[in-house]
């Protein structure tokens, strides 16, 4: 938050800027704060605790800008926070955020909906005609139909906020950066015996033996705990002795899509006797 105070100095000195925060430098009651920054026309900085904790406080009065610095806290539109950033009185609203949906759709809503209220429609109305669309057309065993509705909704949902957007690549800014180049280093780690024995009964076992089989929709559910999972080799020893219902709560199989289809195209191989577990 200092970090911001030093650049409205910088670009701006005239600018009345104050910290609402325990880190501030203003000892009085933090109402009157709020207040005096709100009348004199000045900038507010806090944080998402501070807008929770003062919420009605700060939504008291009209502020003529709104900016949310890493944004993506309001991406769960249930969240407290989330609800008060959007009780402000403003006519601009802004988001900056460098990664403004992480998990699904749903939380593309919730950042939108800060912003425009109403544009792509109430939640309910969203996940129906856009969200759920897109995601079973993602699936590897979509239907053609599926697929082609999928893309008409992404294309109908990215020509809808595409003008509210403003996207910066690294390659835009990389000159006034001056960052040096990224200096990756690939090392191959081999499987320890045991990893070796618990991966192969994996590999051999009935499940593994019906998805090679074409009958992935059954099984999809047994790997939703890989990508949760912190420790791979124990969700295979739990694979082994709870079968195929996993002991942790499956969230459907668009978390695990991207793992499935790696899985099936390496036991793929295995069937055509091309299958290494070291690879």
């Amino acid at each position: 938050m200092h970090q911001w105070v030093k650049e409205f100095h910088t670009w701006w000195p005239p600018f009345r800027v104050a910290i609402l925060h325990e880190t501030g430098s203003y000892t009085h009651k933090k109402e009157k704060l709020i207040r005096d920054v709100a009348h004199c026309h000045g900038i507010l900085i806090t944080s998402y605790s501070y807008i929770r904790l003062m919420q009605d406080d700060i939504s008291r009065y009209d502020w003529h800008y709104v900016i949310l610095d890493e944004g993506h806290k309001i991406r769960n539109p249930n969240a407290a926070v989330t609800l008060a950033c959007k009780q402000f009185r403003t006519p601009h609203r802004i988001i900056l955020s460098g990664s403004p949906m992480q998990n699904n759709l749903r939380e593309l809503w919730s950042l939108f909906d800060f912003i425009f209220p109403g544009k792509l429609g109430t939640l309910p109305v969203f996940m129906e005609q856009f969200s759920v669309p897109i995601t079973m057309g993602g699936y590897s065993n979509a239907s053609p139909v599926q697929v082609k509705t999928a893309y008409k909704c992404a294309c109908v949902l990215r020509d809808t906020i595409n003008p509210y957007l403003l996207r910066r690549m690294k390659s835009d800014v990389k000159m006034s950066l001056s960052l040096p180049d990224k200096n990756e280093q690939v090392l191959f780690c081999r499987l320890t015996d045991e990893q070796h024995k618990v991966y192969q009964n994996f590999v051999d076992s009935k499940e593994v033996y019906r998805i090679l089989n074409g009958e992935m929709q059954e099984v999809l559910q047994s790997f939703t705990s890989i990508h949760l999972h912190e420790s791979p080799l124990n969700f295979f020893r739990s694979f082994q002795v709870r079968g195929s219902r996993s002991h942790y709560p499956g969230k459907g199989m668009q978390a695990t899509l991207g793992i499935v289809n790696f899985l099936v195209v390496t036991l793929k191989r295995k069937k055509r006797n091309r299958f290494s577990p070291d690879l």
